[in-house]
C-alpha cells in the first residue's frame, strides 16, 4: 500500500478529517529471503534506543549474516547478547549502562574448551567504530 495525495482533505469513515491523503491498495511484491529468517526486527525489540541504534550500525558495518541477536536470554534493556551464526559459545554481551554518552561496553565470550569455565574479555568506553572493529575481529575467529 502507499498513500496517494489528494488535492483536498476528505472525511474518513471515523468522522475525522484526513489531511489530503488516502490509502491506495497495491499488489504486494515478494520480499527476498533474508540470510537469517530469525533475525528479529530491531525496532520491535524491547531495548533502549542506544542498543537499537548500535544494532542497526552493526548490521550495516558487519552485515546481517555476521551475527545473530539472542532474544531468548533476559538481560537489562540497555544490554543484549549477539552470537556468531555458526560457532556455539562465541558471543558478545553489549551494553551501554554505566558508560559515557555514545560509548559502549562489551564482554567478548569464547567457546568452552574442554569443560573449562567460560572465558571472556571485558572492554569499557568503546566508541561505535571501536566496538564494530572489535566484533569483526571477534566473530572472525572461527
Amino acid at each position: 500500500m502507499f498513500l496517494e495525495k489528494l488535492p483536498y482533505p476528505i472525511d474518513s469513515e471515523g468522522g475525522g478529517i484526513m489531511l489530503g491523503f488516502k490509502r491506495k491498495h497495491t499488489q504486494q511484491r515478494p520480499v527476498s529471503a533474508s540470510p537469517y529468517e530469525d533475525m528479529p526486527n530491531i525496532w520491535a525489540l524491547d531495548k533502549h534506543m542506544g542498543i537499537k541504534s548500535l544494532l542497526l550500525v552493526l548490521v550495516d558495518h558487519l552485515g546481517e549474516a555476521s551475527f545473530k541477536i539472542n532474544i531468548n536470554e533476559t538481560v537489562n534493556r540497555q544490554a543484549i547478547y549477539i552470537e556468531h551464526p555458526e560457532c556455539e559459545g562465541l558471543r558478545a554481551y553489549l551494553y551501554n549502562y554505566g558508560q559515557e554518552q555514545n560509548c559502549y561496553g562489551a564482554h567478548l565470550e569464547f567457546p568452552d574448551v574442554g569443560g573449562e569455565t567460560s572465558i571472556y574479555n571485558t572492554f569499557e568506553g568503546l566508541s561505535v567504530a571501536q566496538l564494530s572493529s572489535m566484533l569483526a575481529s571477534h566473530f572472525d575467529i572461527c
